[in-house]
């Protein structure tokens, strides 16, 4: 997969391959820390949720980059992925 500046959703897929410090590198363990820490149900001051469906084939959930943990949201930004 081919990342550009600017993103700031990803799936668990994404986000296992990766693989991010603070994160686990397979798609099923992201899910079960996903869910562990309950990140779907995580909203933003404004109220907005920081989960959303996944619109493309297959389905599953997109993670906002601020339910990530602060060394995987930094590497992000290092790797020119997400913006500061």
């Amino acid at each position: 997969m081919k990342f550009h500046g600017g993103k700031f959703w990803f799936t668990a897929a994404e986000l296992a391959e990766l693989k991010l410090p603070g994160l686990p590198s397979t798609k099923r363990k992201v899910n079960e820390r996903a869910a562990k820490e309950c990140w779907a149900l995580q909203a933003d001051g404004d109220g907005m949720p920081l989960a959303r469906p996944r619109q493309a084939r297959g389905g599953g959930l997109e993670y906002h980059i601020s339910t990530l943990p602060s060394a995987s949201r930094s590497a992000l930004v290092r790797r020119g992925i997400a913006l500061a």
